[in-house]
């Protein structure tokens, strides 16, 4: 069975390349509809490809049975927006008592245990993120009422804040735990190793 994690990418990657090239190519109302059911495919609770599959094709078919005029730039523009929120969620919902932070479980995949002294700093890292993507998305939902920067330009901000502190972080962890392998591509192996525990 495939991870949860690679069943929606083998789905949302074509998902979004087809986003894309359909607006690239003026067809508005079919990219809008693909990136609707991209986000439909992201957060259905299933893991099985056919199942993500389905209810994709159905988002869609949804989607462009209700389309209306001027609804896909509302889409376009909600998009970064949603997926902030989706990932601040993603990150949050592990902070909570009982569960295990999501860079707790990216430190064990990779190294099968998590050293104590990094059990506090996981978490903080967990809950670092996920105030970045809450940011990034208030940010976006400002800009949709014409406060602050623009869509474009509050994009291009998380573009460049989203590598400096995924690549920040690794500086610092190099230097507080310099026993803990610190770099991107394995942080990026640990990510992949987590998803396929499930």
């Amino acid at each position: 069975m495939a991870s949860p994690l690679i069943a929606r990418l083998w789905l949302t990657v074509p998902l979004a390349g087809a986003g894309i090239a359909l607006r690239v190519a003026g067809q508005v109302h079919w990219a809008a509809a693909a990136e609707i059911a991209l986000v439909s495919a992201a957060i259905f609770p299933s893991r099985r490809l056919p199942v993500l599959a389905a209810v994709a094709a159905v988002t869609a078919g949804l989607a462009l049975a209700l389309m209306r005029p001027g609804a896909p730039e509302l889409v376009f523009s909600a998009l970064p927006l949603v997926a902030d929120l989706l990932l601040g969620l993603h990150f949050g919902a592990t902070l909570g008592p009982g569960r295990e932070a999501l860079i707790h479980r990216y430190i064990r995949a990779e190294q099968g245990r998590v050293p104590p002294e990094c059990v506090r700093y996981a978490w903080r890292l967990t809950a670092l993120w996920t105030l970045a993507f809450v940011g990034f998305g208030l940010v976006q939902a400002l800009a949709l009422v014409g406060i602050g920067l623009t869509p474009l330009q509050g994009l291009w901000l998380q573009a460049a804040l989203m590598p400096t502190l995924f690549l920040g972080e690794h500086l610092v962890r190099a230097r507080l735990f310099p026993a803990l392998p610190a770099s991107p591509v394995s942080t990026i192996r640990s990510i992949l190793r987590a998803s396929h525990a499930g």
